[in-house]
């Protein structure tokens, strides 16, 4: 996990969360200016060296203050997973691709970790804003929050 910030703060808390530092950031630009604390919590894209790279070099040539990075791995599961019908599991959603829910079920304590750490230094309630309002992505945010 990278931080450019202070985890001993203690003051009512806006913090964003997303998944991917680029696409979901576009919608959130009002929510980000006025946030204590911003949490990209994938790094690297699943199989795609080059991409990953272009967005490491983006990260940096856009500082933000409060800027945690988790740097976890895709895990190349999204496609593996019916967004039309999504079945919750313990880890976030089901993933019909075996070797892509080992990396998918791998990454979600990863993520709870970051999430755990990152959140730390905040009083509650913080109001947290995600990208992706969806139960798997809240179960993440919810079991990090409360231990």
């Amino acid at each position: 996990m990278t931080a450019s910030c202070d985890s001993t703060q203690r003051e009512p808390a806006s913090v964003v969360v997303v998944a991917h530092p680029d696409d979901e950031a576009l919608w959130l630009s009002s929510a980000l200016a006025a946030a204590t604390r911003i949490v990209y919590c994938f790094g690297d894209l699943f199989e795609r060296p080059r991409d990953s790279q272009a967005r490491r070099a983006a990260l940096a040539a856009v500082p933000l203050p409060g800027t945690v990075e988790l740097a976890v791995p895709e895990s190349g599961a999204g496609v593996y997973a019916d967004w039309t019908r999504p079945q919750p599991t313990a880890f976030g959603i089901h993933i019909t691709e075996p070797d892509a829910r080992k990396r998918y079920e791998a990454n979600y304590p990863r993520i709870v970790a970051g999430l755990r750490e990152a959140l730390a230094g905040f009083d509650r309630p913080a109001t947290v804003v995600s990208e992706s309002p969806d139960e798997a992505s809240s179960q993440m945010i919810r079991t990090a929050l409360t231990g």
